[in-house]
């Protein structure tokens, strides 16, 4: 069995959202696409990442092991991130 890989939030790193590029990379590396001319904006709340497909929820618990402060939103497609208010979103077409 595969170890799962660790979401390492550090405060002092910039950008903010940067412990969660590795939850994009995979999901992109396994067929999700950005909606965005960009991988990362940032609006009033903060920073977002746009996917166009819907999250592939399975696969991310099965690669990494989520801290408390990652939130698995699957009713509304999205992971959000109560340290930084950065957010993933799927289902962006």
């Amino acid at each position: 069995m595969n170890k799962k890989s660790e979401i390492v939030f550090n405060p002092s790193d910039r950008p903010v959202y940067l412990h969660l590029d590795p939850i994009v990379d995979l999901l992109l590396a396994n067929g999700n696409k950005i909606s965005r001319d960009f991988k990362w904006g940032e609006n009033r709340t903060g920073f977002y990442c746009f996917l166009k497909y819907p999250l592939d929820f399975e696969l991310i618990e099965k690669t990494f092991n989520i801290p408390s402060f990652v939130r698995l939103e699957k009713e509304v497609d999205a992971i959000e991130c109560d340290r930084t208010w950065a957010i993933i979103k799927g289902g962006m077409e």
